[in-house]
């Protein structure tokens, strides 16, 4: 194998591995922007209503 081949070779690696480290950001930013926000707000409706719930609770006792 010739130098310039061997050269070849290893850009041809490097931007693969690039191409590979890229389309694996985009894709865990991807869950990260879908899941997260979802479980925020089922968090969020969750807290509302127990606090809702106990406020019933104190104004009917």
């Amino acid at each position: 194998m010739s130098y310039k081949r061997r050269s070849k070779h290893r850009k041809h690696r490097k931007k693969k591995k690039r191409l590979g480290l890229t389309a694996g950001a985009i894709g865990i930013l991807m869950i990260i922007g879908i899941i997260v926000p979802i479980w925020g707000w089922l968090l969020g409706v969750g807290s509302a209503l127990i606090y809702f719930g106990w406020n019933l609770i104190n104004t009917h006792k």
